[in-house]
Formats: structure tokens, C-alpha cells, sequence
């Protein structure tokens, strides 16, 4: 959304989103910055050359995805030992897992489907080292998804809201807009795209309209969620949207650990930027000096926060191949 000042307010309803149930809540302990970024190596089977989705199970555990189907792990040791590689069987476009539970959805596209000019999108639950669903299928990619529980998600084709029950998805709702990102909640649903629009278990109904396309959406609850898209990360505080000029090349991912830590990324044109709100303002972060040195025109693509509030950073380079840091706060 292009605005004309730094903050605007926009005023929107949306059911199925009640007010926080502790209007008091004791203020958490102060988090340090990033004291410095490390880069992690990636071993794998084929070429990897785009991170698409980062999982942080724990804090010495992370999942790490790449576009054409590549995974690895990561169990500690940032520096001294490289993931292990695995393949996922899909081409991922994006995964999500609950909160110390190493059971992950994937959505994405089969890379056996029989004309890459009609793709066929996947969703797959991959629990451990082994898929333990044969991936439901849809027209066209699944781009996006979400868990709000163990037995209740979303994903999004281009146009369809997709709910998933933890074996088996069904189609449960269309939308005559574009739709990009989605966050599932214990209530339903925030999908963003061309606007920002609310299901709440029974309808997609448009909570706001933007300027521009959305790209992606995170939450923490009914009354703390942030949308980007554009240079503008949106916030819902239960009752109504504020827009903030975020960044200066278009944002296409964010990630929330807690109110005051809000990371987003963006990219235009081989100009990078990674920026972060601190419950105040948006600011971007600098990368430790030299870690990219020998990535040439290194592309941010996936950012998420581990519980303990390390940061982790993928991307690709020019050349075609993936990268991945880990920011240390110490």
C-alpha cells in the first residue's frame, strides 16, 4: 500500500476476531539484536538453488526447504557441520509446523505432474524423515499454508482456500480476488492478496482493500497480526488495520516471534532488504560483513525466528545456488 505518511489507520471488521482475553499481560524481557550472522553450509543429493520455507522446530533444531524439493536439518552446530540432506518429494513453495513438533505441512507443486504447463498442486504432511500422507492434489500450485492446531490449517491455490484436517484437505471457499499469503487461527482464516480478506469457518468475506498486492501474512492471535506487500507492513490489533512504511523494495515474506519481534524481507532488482520492527518502528538490519562476500547477488526468499529468538535467513544467489544464515542473539 502506498502511503502519503509514515502510518495510516484503517478501520475494518472482521468476524470471528474477538479482543485479546488478557488486556494486561506481563511485558516480556527485553531481546538483544542479532549480535552477528553466520553462514551454514548446505549439502545436498542435486543442486538447490532457492530456499523456500525455514522451520524452526526448537531452538537447536531446524527444518530448511528448498524449491526443488531439497531438505536439511540443522542441530546446533552452525558452523562446524553441515544439515543432512533429504528430499521432500514436492517442489515446495511453503511449510508450516506447530511449535516444537517435528510434523510439518507442505504445499507445493508435483514435479511429476505430466505438463509443466498445468501444474498440479500438492499438500503433504511430513512428520520426521518420512511423508505420512500421500500429498492431496489441486489444479494448479499451492502456494501458501498454514496450522492453526494439529487437526485444523489452510492453503491457498490461486483463487481457492483450501482447510486441511491433519490427513486429508478439502476445498472451502473461492475468491474472486487474487490471493497470495494466509494465516491460520484458532477462529478461521486471514488471507491477503488483492486486499485482505477474513474467513471465519463460513465465508471469505474482504475485511480492507490495498493499493497494492499483499504478499504474506503472520500472527500471534486475534489482535496481533501483521500482512506486507509492497514497501508497507499492515497491522491488525483486533479491531483495525494500520499500514507503516516498512521497507523500500517490495516485502514478500514476515515472520512473528513477539510483538516487539516482527521480521520481513524484501526484494527488487538484486536489491535486498531485511527489516524488522521492534514495537515501535521498522528498521532494517545489517548482515555481519563479508558473510555473502562469495554470493553474488544474493536474493533474500525465506526468514523465520527459532523460540529462543535466533534469526534465520535464506536465499539465492544469481548463480543459482541456495544460501542460509543464521543470526545469533546473544
Amino acid at each position: 500500500m502506498r502511503l502519503r505518511s509514515s502510518v495510516l489507520v484503517i478501520v475494518a471488521a472482521a468476524s470471528g476476531c474477538g479482543d485479546s482475553t488478557d488486556p494486561n499481560p506481563d511485558p516480556p524481557a527485553p531481546l538483544g539484536p542479532v549480535s552477528r550472522w553466520e553462514r551454514v553450509p548446505l549439502w545436498s543429493v542435486d543442486a538447490e538453488w532457492r530456499i523456500a520455507a525455514i522451520v524452526p522446530i526448537t531452538d537447536g533444531h531446524v527444518r530448511v526447504f528448498g524449491e526443488s524439493g531439497a531438505a536439511w536439518r540443522w542441530r546446533g552446530a552452525a558452523t562446524e557441520s553441515p544439515m543432512l540432506a533429504e528430499r521432500t518429494g514436492t517442489w515446495v513453495s511453503s511449510a508450516s509446523a506447530l511449535p516444537g513438533v517435528d510434523d510439518i505441512l507442505l504445499c507445493g507443486v508435483d514435479p511429476d505432474a505430466a505438463s509443466p504447463l498445468e501444474p498440479v498442486g500438492t499438500l503433504a504432511r511430513l512428520r520426521g524423515r518420512d511423508e505420512t500422507t500421500d500429498p492431496t492434489r489441486w489444479e494448479g500450485p499451492v502456494g501458501d499454508c498454514s496450522l492453526a492446531s494439529a487437526t485444523e490449517g489452510y492453503a491457498l491455490t490461486d483463487r481457492s482456500l483450501v482447510r486441511w484436517n491433519g490427513e486429508s484437505s478439502e476445498l472451502v471457499a473461492t475468491s474472486s480476488r487474487p490471493i497470495r499469503g494466509v494465516w491460520a487461527d484458532a477462529d478461521g482464516a486471514w488471507v491477503v492478496g488483492d486486499g485482505i480478506q477474513r474467513w471465519d469457518g463460513a465465508a471469505l468475506e474482504l475485511s480492507v482493500r490495498t493499493d497494492e498486492l499483499l504478499a504474506d501474512v503472520d500472527g500471534l492471535g486475534s489482535d496481533d497480526v501483521w500482512a506486507v506487500g509492497g514497501t508497507s507492513a499492515l497491522h491488525w490489533d483486533g479491531h483495525e488495520w494500520t499500514a507503516h512504511q516498512a521497507s523500500t523494495v517490495p516485502l514478500g515474506n514476515v515472520t512473528m516471534h513477539r510483538s516487539d519481534d516482527v521480521w520481513a524481507i524484501g526484494d527488487y532488482s538484486g536489491a535486498d532488504e531485511l527489516v524488522h520492527w521492534d514495537g515501535a518502528a521498522w528498521t532494517p538490519v545489517a548482515l555481519t560483513d563479508g558473510v555473502l562476500d562469495d554470493v553474488p547477488y544474493p536474493s533474500f526468499s525465506a526468514v523465520a525466528v527459532a523460540p529462543g529468538g535466533d534469526v534465520w535467513l535464506g536465499g539465492t544467489s544469481d548463480w543459482r545456488y541456495a544460501f542460509l544464515l543464521h543470526g545469533v542473539r546473544e
